[in-house]
C-alpha cells in the first residue's frame, strides 16, 4: 500500500510538473503569438507606406513625361514652323536669282 501511495504521489508530482511546464509553454506562445501579430502589423504598415510612396514617385514620373512630351511636341511644331519659313525663303531666293539677280552675302 505504500509503494501505490508513493507511485500515485509521484504521478501526482510528474502531473503538477507538466502542467506548470504545459502553462510556461502556453504563455510563451500567447507572447510569441502576440509577438508575431505587432511585427506582422508593422511589416503590413511598412508595405502600405512603400507601396504609397511608389503609387507618387510613379504618379510625378508620368505628369514629369507628359511635360516632357508637351515640350517635344512644341519643338517639333517649331521646327515644322522653321523648316516651312527655310523653304519658302529659298524658294524666293531661287525665284530672284532665276530672274537675273546676283545676291551676295
Amino acid at each position: 500500500r505504500d509503494a501505490a501511495m508513493r507511485e500515485s504521489n509521484a504521478a501526482k508530482t510528474r502531473c503538477d510538473e507538466m502542467t506548470e511546464e504545459l502553462a510556461a509553454l502556453n504563455r510563451t506562445l500567447a507572447e510569441n503569438t502576440a509577438e508575431m501579430g505587432a511585427l506582422s502589423a508593422q511589416k503590413a504598415a511598412e508595405v502600405d507606406t512603400v507601396s504609397a510612396e511608389l503609387a507618387e514617385a510613379r504618379a510625378t514620373l508620368f505628369a514629369q513625361l507628359d511635360v516632357a512630351r508637351d515640350k517635344l511636341r512644341e519643338s517639333q511644331a517649331a521646327l515644322a514652323s522653321a523648316t516651312l519659313s527655310r523653304d519658302e525663303a529659298q524658294r524666293k531666293l531661287s525665284g530672284l536669282t532665276t530672274d537675273g539677280v546676283i545676291l551676295t552675302w
